[in-house]
């Protein structure tokens, strides 16, 4: 049952005028607790909601999300402990934090409910200015985990926003790339820029292109379309596509699959980018003669198979201490030969293929030098 705003000569400072008081859920099966709670806070202005259970909690919650959560640890039904890892557990509501309530305030009893996700603990019977500063606390808090959120979905909305506008340019670029190619009347020279300009345009339209999926992915609103696949031939056809950017880094791909390669469930157009990406960081950083090795390989896994793709190169390698960030956004690592380089989206974007599908990609050092990237995901 929810109790209405009581007014006070104390409002909580975490609080603006300009927003609704916040919403304290307390779950609790004490029949008293609503009148041990409410004057406690009643100076605060805060709008209190109170459950009988953990079952009743989590309902109410669902309803109505509330600014923070005082659950009791023992209650019949569903504990404090599991009103905790169902909230934990839930995307929509797993950010509100929870101060749980017990008369059991041992270490034990602290620890266990911290490992669960509790946020803060407060022993029984309650003190009226310990718990007024810990509900600030975590109040603030959460109104700074709110207006960060705010700040990042509009960071999101803007880059969005951004790049649909750079299309047209690139459109424009790569139109008239393909004009002057086809009229005729040029140097070999000029030739060679034109050809670099459009190489060009078409590396800044896949990186604008990534930007979007990968803003879709976080936004939750990309879903995988999967269908069946000869991994030999997508694999295959990327490499037609790369042959042209080997050839000027002087450097052979082999490609090295089964004979007989069963169909793998894969979004084609995603699958395809993140391979690219994989094959053509391999080509940027081989030196020249160099051989590049593409595997692909589908095996059982207890009751699962699972597909994989192995990028080998040999090129200077990623220290040791760059390897765990090798798939932030924007990363900046280290090659050996050549000092510092900024990763970009590429391998960033082939780790949300990879777990768009359900699997995930390594990276491990290859002998004598190189890197060797493996993407793997369940087949069926």
């Amino acid at each position: 049952m929810t109790e209405p705003l009581v007014p006070g000569a104390s409002p909580d400072p975490s609080s603006s005028p300009n927003l609704p008081a916040p919403l304290i859920l307390v779950v609790d099966d004490d029949p008293f607790i609503p009148e041990i709670v409410g004057p406690m806070l009643a100076r605060e202005q805060y709008r209190l909601a109170f459950a009988a259970d953990g079952r009743e909690g989590l309902q109410l919650a669902a309803e109505t999300p509330p600014d923070l959560m005082l659950v009791d640890l023992m209650m019949p039904f569903v504990d404090g402990l599991g009103v905790s890892r169902a909230m934990r557990a839930d995307p929509a509501r797993r950010h509100i934090p929870i101060i749980m309530m017990s008369v059991y305030n041992d270490r034990a009893n602290l620890v266990t409910a911290l490992e669960n996700g509790v946020d803060e603990f407060i022993s029984k019977p309650l003190a009226g200015d310990e718990l007024r500063a810990r509900v600030r606390t975590m109040l603030r808090i959460k109104r700074q985990f709110d207006e960060l959120t705010r700040l990042i979905q509009q960071r999101q909305k803007f880059t969005r926003m951004l790049i649909h506008d750079f299309r047209s340019p690139l459109t424009v670029i790569s139109s008239g790339c393909d004009l002057l190619r086809i009229s005729g009347g040029l140097r070999e020279e000029q030739l060679r820029w034109l050809t670099g300009i459009a190489s060009s345009s078409e590396r800044l339209s896949s990186y604008t292109d990534q930007v979007l999926l990968m803003a879709a992915s976080e936004s939750g609103g990309l879903t995988p379309e999967r269908g069946p696949v000869q991994l030999p031939d997508l694999l295959a056809k990327v490499m037609e596509g790369l042959a042209p950017a080997a050839a000027r880094r002087n450097v052979t791909v082999a490609l090295e699959c089964p004979e007989e390669s069963p169909d793998v469930l894969v979004d084609t157009p995603l699958m395809y980018r993140a391979v690219e990406n994989l094959i053509g960081n391999a080509i940027e950083f081989s030196p020249a003669h160099a051989e590049i090795s593409v595997r692909c390989h589908s095996e059982m896994a207890g009751e699962r198979r699972i597909a994989s793709v192995r990028v080998a190169d040999l090129g200077p390698g990623i220290r040791e201490e760059f390897r765990e960030h090798v798939f932030d956004e924007f990363a900046v690592g280290e090659r050996r030969a050549t000092g510092k380089f900024r990763i970009g989206l590429g391998l960033a974007f082939c780790r949300m293929v990879a777990e768009l599908h359900r699997g995930g990609i390594d990276l491990k050092p290859n002998q004598p030098t190189g890197s060797i990237f493996t993407m793997h995901w369940p087949a069926g």
